[in-house]
């Protein structure tokens, strides 16, 4: 696993070591919060077609299509 940051620096992006692909990033607390996103493109599907996901509009309402 190799991990790297640029720009802000306010991201760790972590990576296998062999291929090179992203796996997920972390985000680097500042303020006491934390994020970790995960590339579920590197899943199975038959892992990723049982999360749920929910249709947000971030361009016009900021509204779950949803709700």
């Amino acid at each position: 696993m190799d991990t790297y940051t640029w720009g802000e620096k306010s991201i760790t992006y972590h990576r296998c070591g062999e291929c090179g692909c992203t796996t997920h990033y972390t985000t680097v607390e500042t303020n006491g919060d934390k994020t970790i996103a995960i590339n579920c493109r590197m899943a199975l599907s038959s892992i990723t077609d049982k999360i749920p996901v929910r249709q947000f509009d971030g361009l016009l309402t900021w509204k779950y299509q949803d709700a």
